[in-house]
């Protein structure tokens, strides 16, 4: 397919990511009340808030605070599972024509629009199409389960796919905290990747120990690591490959990521992050965001927001600049 066809899927996929967080903004919006119920409502809800909602909801029906958080014998309770799946069916069914949004939203539906779009271009008769949607399959089971498991997916299952597939290839990016033991999300001093972590002996991230893990589903073992082709520093005196990479991730039409090895998902077009909070109901206009590349991976920020340490960002091969020697 040539280049320029290309560019075309890449710009449907970009308009994509673009048109989740518009649309919800403009309908969405909080009551005096603060009940979500009596809001106006966006085109979606976070399925963690839905969740949390069911769960205040069990915990009323069964005489407890609120805001208890139950424990592991009592999330094995018969009475607490009735109560909380009778509550969150409830909730699912008012929000019945509203889009229900997890982690891989901002991944899938972009990268559905992506697929579409090449496949019609290159008259694949929707091969594309099946290859990524075995792809999600493969990330929703790579969900896991007991001390490795995470909520609904694992992005980096979808980004390594990207490269195998589809002829992305991947940027890292370090945006270098100041002290790494505070930054917000360091997690078991893991979640943030720094440059020198990409540059392990064979490229590819999460660290060893953590790439493995027992499918949900499936119940095989599956690799969940990514490899790293290009790098980016970030900082005042970038090499010359940081620069150049920055650029392209600031100047393509579209390309997906994971922040923080895959603690969070994201969309790019044009300089811009797309997310989904799916922890936030659809009542709440931050449900859906929009910000610039630089504030997304700005961990010092001063201003009180939320800035990302690191990310591995799948670029797709249109918006890749020619070929140079080996970084």
């Amino acid at each position: 397919m040539q280049r320029k066809s290309r560019e075309l899927a890449g710009s449907a996929a970009g308009a994509a990511a673009g048109a989740i967080v518009s649309s919800h903004k403009k309908g969405a919006l909080p009551a005096k009340s603060r009940k979500w119920e009596d809001g106006r409502w966006g085109v979606g809800f976070g399925n963690e808030w839905a969740n949390a909602e069911a769960q205040r909801a069990a915990n009323k029906a069964l005489g407890r605070p609120e805001s208890h958080k139950p424990t592991a014998e009592e999330l094995k309770d018969p009475k607490y599972a009735i109560a909380f799946w009778g509550a969150r069916e409830k909730i699912t069914k008012q929000l019945a024509d509203l889009r229900e949004m997890n982690c891989l939203t901002m991944m899938k539906e972009p990268l559905q629009a992506y697929v579409r779009a090449a496949g019609r271009l290159a008259s694949d008769k929707g091969e594309r199409e099946k290859r990524l949607e075995v792809a999600m399959k493969s990330a929703k089971d790579a969900r896991s389960v007991g001390e490795k498991k995470v909520p609904e997916a694992r992005g980096t299952v979808v980004v390594e796919e990207l490269r195998r597939q589809f002829g992305f290839e991947t940027v890292h990016v370090d945006a270098v905290p100041k002290d790494p033991t505070k930054y917000w999300n360091n997690r078991k001093n893991w979640n943030y990747s720094s440059d020198e972590d990409a540059h392990n002996k064979d490229r590819r991230l999460p660290q060893l120990t953590f790439r493995k893990v027992e499918g949900a589903d499936s119940h095989e073992e599956i690799d969940v690591s990514v490899g790293i082709d290009h790098f980016v520093k970030l900082g005042k005196k970038m090499s010359p490959e940081s620069r150049k990479w920055w650029e392209v991730l600031n100047d393509t039409e579209f390309a997906v990521g994971v922040a923080d090895q895959g603690y969070h998902t994201f969309a790019i077009s044009r300089g811009y992050v797309y997310e989904v909070h799916w922890d936030r109901g659809p009542d709440n206009p931050t449900l859906t965001g929009k910000r610039s590349l630089k504030e997304f991976f700005d961990p010092n920020r001063k201003d009180g927001g939320t800035g990302w340490s690191s990310g591995i960002i799948a670029v797709p091969p249109e918006a890749l600049p020619k070929r140079t020697s080996p970084e």
